[in-house]
C-alpha cells in the first residue's frame, strides 16, 4: 500500500508538470467514457434491471396469435381470458386490461387522460400495491359493483394539488362519478406509459361475448414450480381442448389460433433491444479510439522519459516495479477521465432521453444511479490499464543502458515503438470507418423514410382528440350527431378551410384486423373469411380535409356524400391495397361486403377506391383499409365516442388551437381537447425513434472521426519532430518543399489506407446487423461506402497536412546544429 501511495503521488506530480498532456488525455477519455456511461444507463434500465415487481422473472405476457395471417402477438378475447382463469394450472393468476383515454373532471379543469380498465387481479399478479390507499377488490370488478378509481401519483400532484384528503373524494371518469380509493406509487407506468386512472373493467364472465372480439391485453404469473416451457405446453393443450369442444371461427387452435406466452420483461423491451445494443457497440468503438489516442500520447511521453526509466533501473528498479509505475499513471488518468466523463454523461443522458419516444417506459427510466457509476469506475480503470500497457510494452529494458549514455542527445524512437504508434492509427481509422458507414446507412434510411408519401397532405392540418363521456352521451345516434354538429361549427371559424372527424389517425394507429366477407372472394384455407387491417369511421369531409384522392386505377368511384346517412343504402370505401387483395383482376366498384357472414342481407356497397394511406408507420407496408361513413356508423361498427378531429387551415394551423378549445368548451364545458398537434408534428413524432437512432449513431461517428483525426495529427506531428534531422538532410541535399510535403503525406496516407481497407471489411461484416433497421437501403450500399472513404481520406489529408507543412519549413542548418 505504501508503494502504491508513492506511485500515485509520483503520477500526480508528473501530470501536474505536463498540464497540456494531462488536459488532452483527460478530455479525450472523458468523451469516450461519458458517452459509454450515458448509453449504459439506457441499456441498464431497458435490458439489465429487473422489473420493479415481486419476482418479476415469473411474470409472463399472454397473447392470442394468428400465425397464418402473420400475427404472432394479437390481443386476447374475453372468452379466452375466462378459459385461462378457469383451466390453467401453470399460471397462478391472470390479469387483463384495455387502455385508452377517459375524460376526467370533478373539482379540476376537465381533461382527457390515459386510462386503463383492468381486472382486479392486475396488482396482485404484479405483486405490488399503491402508495396510498388500496387497490380495488373483486367486488368492484363485477358488473354493478362499486364505482371506484385508482389515480396516478402525477395526476394526484398535478390536477389535485397533492390533496391529502384525496382518498374517498368523488371525481368523474368518463362521465361517471367514482370514488378515489388509491394513489399509485411515483413512476408506476403499467400497463403503458402515461396512465393516470385505473378503473375496474367489470368483465361479465356469465356473458363473455363473441370469441372474435380481441381487444384485451393480458399477463400471468407462473405458479410455484412451473416454468415458461410448461406454461407454453399447457397453452397448446388448452388450444387443442378448445378446438375439440367448439370448432368455430376464432376458436383456439394449435396451428391457426394458439395462445402465446412470453417473459414479461422481454415483451416490454419489444424491439428496443437491438437499437440499444447497437448504440452500446458504437460508443464502445468511440472509447477504443479514445484509448488508442491516449496510448499514442503516452508512447510519445515515454520517449522523453527513457532517461528517467534508465536511471531508476540503474538504482535497482526491476521490470515489474517500472511497469507498475506506468500502469498506476494510466489508471490515474483513466479515473480522472471517468470523473470528467460523468459530467458529459449527465448532459448526454438528458439529450438522449429527450430524443427518445416517450412510449418507451423502460428507456425513460434510465438514471445515473449507483449501478451506472460502478460501471463508470470499472470502465475508467479498464481503459486506464488498456492504454497503459502501450508504454509498458514499448519500453525495451535492454536499451536502458544506451539511453543512459545518450546524455544531451535526443534519443530516437525504436522501430517497435514506431510500429506500435502506426498500428494504433490504423486501428483508430478502421473503427472510425465502421462507425461512419453505420451512420451513413442510418441517415440514408431515415431520409428515405422522411420523404415517404403518406398518402395524404399533412401541410396546414391541425389534429385533436375528443372523447365523449359514456353517461353524457349514451345513445349512438346522439354520438354521431355530436361529431356532425362539431365539424359544422368548426368549419365556420375564421381561417378554417374544412374540418372532419375520423376514428384512427394516420400515420400510426392500432390495427383492427377484423374479418369481412367479400362477394366473389374465396379465402385461402384455413381462413374462413377475409381479414382487413384497418377499419375507419369517417365523415364525408374527411377525404377532402386530409387530401386523400380517389384512385386513378379504379375510375368511376366517388367519396362519401351528404346523403350517406342512416336509412339510405349502406356504403363503404376501400383503399387500393384492399382492392388488390380482395378483387384481384376485378373492379371493386359496386361490389359488396359485410362483417357478419356471406348469408347476412345487410351489405355495404363499395362506392369508391382511394389511394393507400400509411397507417402502421411510414416504414411499414401499406395495409388493407375499409372506410365507413360516420352518419351510417350504427350500421357498420357502432358510433365512436373517441374520435380525432382534423382541421385544414388556410394558413398557420397553430392559430386555430385557441378558437377550437373555446368552441368545444362552448358546446360542452366538460369536454377536453387532447393531443392537440399539427399533422406535421404527428408525422415528425412517428419518426422519433428512427431519428433518435440515426442522430445518436451520427454523433458517435462524428466523435470517432474527430478522435481519429487527432490521432493522425498527433502521430504525424511526432514523426516529423523525431525525424527533423533526416528532413534537414533531405532539404540540404536538394529536396524541394513539395517533395518533402509529398513524402510526409505519403507516410500518413499509407496508414490511413490500410485502416480504411480494414474498416470497410469490418463494416461489411458488422453492418449486416443493421439490415432489419434500414428502410430501402442495403447494408452494402456502395454510395455510402464510397462517401465514407472519401470523407476519411479528406480528413486524414487535412490532419496530416499541418505537420507536413511544418516539415517543409525545417531549416537544415538549424536541424543539424540541434542534432
Amino acid at each position: 500500500m505504501k508503494s502504491l501511495v508513492m506511485d500515485l503521488r509520483f503520477a500526480l506530480r508528473g501530470l501536474m508538470r505536463s498540464p497540456g498532456f494531462a488536459a488532452v488525455a483527460i478530455l479525450t477519455l472523458a468523451l469516450g467514457i461519458g458517452a459509454n456511461t450515458a448509453i449504459f444507463s439506457v441499456v441498464d434500465a431497458a435490458l439489465l434491471k429487473p422489473l420493479a415487481f415481486t419476482e418479476p422473472e415469473r411474470l409472463t405476457a399472454v397473447y392470442s396469435a394468428f400465425p397464418t395471417m402473420g400475427y404472432e402477438k394479437f390481443p386476447i378475447s374475453h372468452p379466452e381470458v375466462k378459459e385461462l382463469g378457469e383451466r390453467t394450472r401453470t399460471l397462478s393468476s391472470v390479469a387483463a386490461w384495455v387502455t385508452g383515454g377517459a375524460p376526467v373532471s370533478g373539482g379540476i379543469e376537465p381533461m382527457r387522460v390515459r386510462s386503463a380498465y383492468c381486472t382486479a387481479s392486475l396488482l396482485p399478479t404484479l405483486g405490488i400495491g399503491p402508495a396510498m390507499g388500496r387497490w380495488y377488490t373483486e367486488d368492484a370488478d363485477r358488473p354493478g359493483g362499486p364505482d371506484v378509481v385508482v389515480i396516478s401519483h402525477g395526476l394526484w400532484q398535478g390536477a389535485f394539488g397533492a390533496d391529502p384528503n384525496i382518498l374517498g373524494r368523488s371525481i368523474r371518469v368518463d362521465g361517471e362519478p367514482r370514488q378515489v380509493v388509491g394513489v399509485m406509487r411515483p413512476g408506476f407506468d403499467f400497463p403503458t406509459p402515461g396512465i393516470d386512472v385505473w378503473v375496474p373493467i367489470e368483465l361479465d364472465h356469465a356473458n363473455p361475448g363473441g370469441r372474435g372480439s380481441h381487444y384485451l391485453s393480458a399477463i400471468g404469473r407462473l405458479a410455484p414450480g412451473e416454468t415458461l416451457e410448461s406454461a407454453r405446453a399447457e397453452m397448446a393443450e388448452l388450444a387443442a381442448r378448445s378446438k375439440s369442444e367448439d370448432d368455430q371461427m376464432h376458436t383456439l387452435d394449435v396451428d391457426v389460433h394458439p395462445l402465446r406466452v412470453f417473459p414479461l420483461h422481454t415483451d416490454l423491451v419489444g424491439n428496443v433491444k437491438k437499437p440499444v445494443l447497437l448504440l452500446l457497440g458504437a460508443v464502445g468503438f468511440v472509447l477504443l479510439i479514445a484509448c488508442a489516442n491516449v496510448a499514442n500520447l503516452l508512447l510519445a511521453r515515454a520517449e522523453g522519459r527513457m532517461k528517467e526509466v534508465a536511471v531508476r533501473a540503474a538504482v535497482g528498479a526491476d521490470r515489474l516495479r517500472l511497469a507498475r509505475q506506468f500502469l498506476t499513471e494510466s489508471a490515474l488518468l483513466g479515473l480522472l477521465g471517468g470523473t470528467a466523463g460523468i459530467l458529459f454523461a449527465v448532459w448526454g443522458l438528458d439529450a438522449i432521453l429527450a430524443s427518445m419516444p416517450k412510449e418507451l417506459p423502460l428507456l425513460q427510466a434510465a438514471r445515473l444511479d449507483g449501478r451506472v457509476l460502478a460501471f463508470t469506475v470499472l470502465v475508467s480503470l479498464g481503459t486506464g490499464l488498456l492504454f497503459g500497457f502501450a508504454p509498458v510494452l514499448a519500453v525495451r529494458f535492454d536499451d536502458l543502458h544506451a539511453a543512459l549514455k545518450a546524455t544531451g542527445q535526443r534519443a530516437t524512437a525504436g522501430l517497435g515503438r514506431a510500429r506500435l504508434r502506426r498500428g494504433l492509427v490504423i486501428i483508430e481509422t478502421a473503427l472510425a470507418v465502421v462507425l461512419l458507414v453505420g451512420a451513413g446507412l442510418m441517415l440514408k434510411s431515415f431520409r428515405a423514410l422522411s420523404i415517404q408519401d403518406p398518402g395524404f397532405d399533412p401541410e396546414n392540418l391541425l389534429t385533436a382528440e375528443i372523447e365523449l363521456p359514456r353517461t353524457d352521451y349514451p345513445d349512438d345516434a346522439e354520438i354521431s350527431g355530436f361529431w356532425e354538429r362539431l365539424c359544422e361549427r368548426i368549419e365556420v371559424l375564421p381561417g378554417v378551410a374544412s374540418a372532419a372527424a375520423v376514428g384512427g389517425l394516420p400515420p400510426t394507429r392500432r390495427f383492427n384486423a377484423n374479418d369481412v366477407y367479400v362477394d366473389g372472394y374465396v379465402p385461402t384455407p384455413p381462413a374462413r373469411g377475409g381479414n382487413v387491417d384497418f377499419w375507419q369511421i369517417a365523415d364525408e369531409r374527411y377525404f377532402e380535409t386530409m387530401g386523400i384522392e380517389l384512385s386513378s386505377a379504379y375510375p368511376g368511384g366517388r367519396l362519401f356524400e351528404r346523403g350517406d346517412r342512416e336509412g339510405s343504402e349502406t356504403v363503404c370505401i376501400v383503399n387500393e391495397a384492399m382492392a388488390r387483395k380482395f378483387w384481384a383482376g376485378r373492379n371493386p366498384l359496386d361490389g359488396w361486403l359485410n362483417n357478419d357472414g356471406p348469408d347476412n342481407p345487410d351489405r355495404f356497397r363499395v362506392v369508391g377506391v382511394v389511394r393507400d394511406v400509411k397507417q402502421q408507420g411510414l416504414e411499414r407496408e401499406v395495409g388493407t383499409e375499409l372506410y365507413f361513413p360516420l352518419a351510417q356508423s350504427l350500421s357498420s361498427a357502432g358510433a365512436r365516442r373517441l374520435m380525432n378531429v382534423v382541421v385544414r387551415a388556410e394558413r398557420d394551423p397553430r392559430a386555430l388551437v385557441g378558437p377550437l378549445r373555446t368552441l368545444v368548451h362552448e358546446i360542452d364545458p366538460l369536454l377536453a381537447l387532447a393531443n392537440v398537434r399539427t399533422m406535421e408534428a404527428v408525422m415528425s413524432e412517428s419518426l422519433l425513434g428512427q431519428r433518435a437512432l440515426a442522430g445518436l449513431i451520427t454523433v458517435f461517428a462524428a466523435l470517432a472521426l474527430l478522435l481519429a483525426a487527432v490521432g493522425i495529427y498527433g502521430v504525424m506531428s511526432y514523426s516529423v519532430a523525431q525525424r527533423t534531422n533526416e528532413i534537414g538532410i533531405r532539404i540540404a541535399l536538394g529536396a524541394q518543399p513539395a517533395q518533402v510535403l509529398r513524402w510526409v503525406l505519403q507516410n500518413a496516407m499509407v496508414l490511413v489506407v490500410v485502416g480504411l481497407v480494414l474498416g470497410v471489411g469490418g463494416a461489411f461484416a458488422l453492418n449486416r446487423s443493421l439490415q432489419g433497421m434500414l428502410y430501402e437501403v442495403s447494408s452494402a450500399d456502395p454510395l455510402t461506402f464510397v462517401g465514407v472513404a472519401l470523407v476519411i481520406l479528406a480528413v486524414a489529408l487535412l490532419a496530416s497536412y499541418l505537420p507536413a507543412r511544418r516539415a517543409t519549413r525545417v531549416d537544415p542548418l538549424v536541424a543539424l546544429r540541434t542534432e
